[in-house]
């Protein structure tokens, strides 16, 4: 690149991400998330894992009896867009 350039680049799923994980899937029995958490699609939550690590997952769908939620990252599965722009070499 010279400078002031200006080059779009897409990097696949594959190499930024990865591919959503079905195993990131998890089913969780609704009667067991507290009753302070407000239960809608697409809502972040932090859940604290057995061995304490805490997480953000996703709410995903929302059943009767129990609640999807994803721990694949948000960009999982899609295609990144960037554009780079060489303002200047040192």
């Amino acid at each position: 690149m010279s400078i002031n350039q200006l080059k779009k680049i897409t990097v696949k799923a594959c190499d930024a991400f990865g591919k959503k994980d079905k195993n990131l899937l998890i089913s969780y029995p609704i009667n067991k998330i507290p009753s302070h958490i407000l239960l809608k699609e697409g809502k972040k939550i932090e859940i604290t894992k057995e061995d304490g690590n805490v997480v953000i997952v996703t709410i995903s769908e929302i059943k009767d009896d129990t609640v999807t939620l994803d721990a694949n990252s948000e960009l999982a599965g899609k295609d990144l867009r960037v554009s780079v722009e060489l303002i200047s070499i040192d």
